[in-house]
């Protein structure tokens, strides 16, 4: 096997047994993720009313939001450090997610304070007090993941993954078995986060340790977390304005509607995690060629087709998983995969800025992206509701494809 792909590598100019092997290993995980994903939906959907489903993920979504305050680009410059060998950077990125990670947990106490003065229910304090406590500790072991990627052990970072969405699963799944409210739900899922990558923190240590380390990550990891901030908001805020603005049942559907289109992000994630360290070795090198250019055109029409298969069956998957009561999520489901068409090709354009750190482009991006989404988000959202949210993922996913695909064919 390792022969025939070093001899399809050399046919297509192409490290084929690197990306097989680890795509292997990543997908083994996005199989274990995606099934978690899916059972966690058929849970909440089966088991609780879909009012707590809604205000979970109102919760989660608004923590998410604010989570631009703990520089979480510093996971990515760790990833590209740790790809050139600079290994000791392990721990100047943990002291700097500590430290605004911190921040992170005050920030997400005061918005807390003011939604439950705002709802007049103090149960809202208490759940967002039950994420925001282990926001800290949450920041620094997500650090274990990037420094596994950039070592190139994808086989590490995939039982990583699929450890921890194993844990929270059978955790959210038991305490909605035994009716717990969405206060447990949250606190649950924070630990359940936690646990797993915990196990591997002193071996990174020790592997770390008398390792140089990268002078430039936390310059870097704080233009990627300025350049990513706008999207970060930009991704969780329609959760939060739809829990504003209309209902939390009306969440409750909107995420049923996404659980599917918004899991298939992960391929395209593994795209990235899979090239950028690659890209970091030869990152002088100019990347739109003729073979990567031909490489580009075929991976969108594979996009687009296997958006047009999911846009075909979905409607038949939500029935079958989630019954009738959510039969009105699968219109919406649809909009969702053709916001994706031009995905695949977005991932590699952003590995390559990645690796080439050019986060001036990034924040370029991200901002036109943010632009279009939050825009778009505060004006449709309190007119149409779940529609405003599928029509501002079209336009503004395909915006930011095509930017970034125009900058890289210039790099």
């Amino acid at each position: 096997m390792n022969n025939l792909l070093s001899r399809l590598g050399d046919a297509l100019r192409f490290d084929f047994r690197y990306f097989v092997v680890g795509s292997g290993w990543l997908t083994f995980a996005i199989g274990i993720g995606y099934a978690m994903g899916l059972l966690r939906s058929i849970a909440f959907a089966r088991l609780a009313p879909s009012e707590v489903y809604g205000q979970y993920s109102f919760v989660l979504a608004a923590v998410g939001m604010l989570s631009v305050v703990t520089l979480s680009g510093i996971s990515t410059a760790l990833t590209q450090a740790v790809a050139r060998g600079m290994h000791g950077s392990f721990f100047e990125a943990v002291k700097i997610r500590a430290l605004w990670g911190s921040l992170g947990s005050i920030v997400v106490i005061i918005f807390g304070i003011g939604y439950a003065y705002y709802q007049t229910e103090i149960k809202f304090l208490w759940a967002f007090a039950a994420v925001a406590l282990f926001i800290p500790f949450i920041s620094c072991t997500d650090l274990i993941t990037a420094y596994y990627q950039g070592r190139k052990r994808f086989d590490i970072v995939s039982w990583l993954n699929s450890g921890t969405v194993i844990l929270i699963t059978v955790g959210l799944t038991i305490a909605l078995w035994v009716h717990l409210d969405f206060v447990w739900l949250l606190a649950i899922n924070s630990i359940a986060t936690l646990l797993v990558p915990l196990l591997l923190y002193r071996s990174v240590a020790n592997q770390a340790r008398n390792s140089p380390v990268d002078p430039e990550i936390f310059s870097y990891g704080w233009s990627l977390s300025v350049a990513n901030a706008i999207g970060t908001i930009a991704f969780y805020l329609d959760s939060v304005l739809l829990g504003f603005f209309s209902s939390f049942s009306a969440v409750a559907i909107y995420r049923i509607a996404a659980v599917l289109p918004e899991n298939s992000k992960i391929f395209f994630k593994i795209m990235t995690s899979l090239l950028m360290p690659k890209l970091a070795e030869t990152s002088d090198r100019k990347f739109y060629d003729t073979n990567n250019r031909n490489r580009m055109f075929i991976l969108l029409g594979l996009n687009i087709g296997a958006v047009l298969i999911a846009m075909m069956i979905i409607p038949y998957i939500i029935l079958i998983l989630y019954g009738q009561a959510y039969s009105q999520s699968a219109i919406y489901a649809q909009g969702m995969f053709l916001s994706m068409g031009l995905s695949a090709v977005d991932a590699v354009s952003l590995a390559v800025l990645q690796a080439k750190k050019r986060a001036d482009i990034i924040f370029r991006a991200n901002l036109l992206y943010g632009i279009l989404q939050i825009s778009s988000l505060i004006i449709l959202i309190p007119r149409i509701g779940i529609g405003g949210i599928v029509i501002s993922y079209i336009i503004s996913r395909w915006g930011i494809g095509l930017y970034r695909w125009r900058v890289v064919r210039n790099l």
